[in-house]
């Protein structure tokens, strides 16, 4: 989407026209005022983008997100059912984990991933 001045606005056709080769050309005051408030909305949500590359932790994918969810204080249980994994594996690689952090419980574990930047 595109707009000028608050008075025209440029929007494609399809969202799932990648090229966006086919726009629609919306010079409608009611409705620029509709789609300025919709960017201003989506603007207000918006998170920066992080382009620098993840540390080289010896993290897999999965680990990480394992990781994630126990910082948000999901039981194994949770866990294993997000993850699609058994409650038994969630416990052996969140034991492997904090034997790798160097912790002896889940709430060090989240602080020292916290502070190495693994979340």
């Amino acid at each position: 989407m595109v707009i000028a001045d608050r008075r025209v606005a440029m929007i494609p056709v399809s969202g799932d026209d990648c090229g966006g080769s086919v726009r629609l050309l919306v010079r409608a005051p009611a409705i620029v005022d509709i789609l300025v408030a919709y960017f201003e909305l989506l603007w207000a949500r918006a998170v920066p983008v992080d382009l620098t590359p993840p540390p080289d932790d010896g993290l897999n994918a999965r680990d990480r997100e394992l990781l994630t969810l126990l910082a948000a204080g999901m039981k194994d249980r949770a866990i294993a059912r997000a993850l699609g994994i058994t409650e038994r594996t969630v416990g052996r690689r969140l034991t492997a984990l904090m034997y790798a952090l160097g912790v002896d419980t889940r709430f060090q574990a989240g602080v020292v991933a916290a502070h190495r930047g693994w979340l």
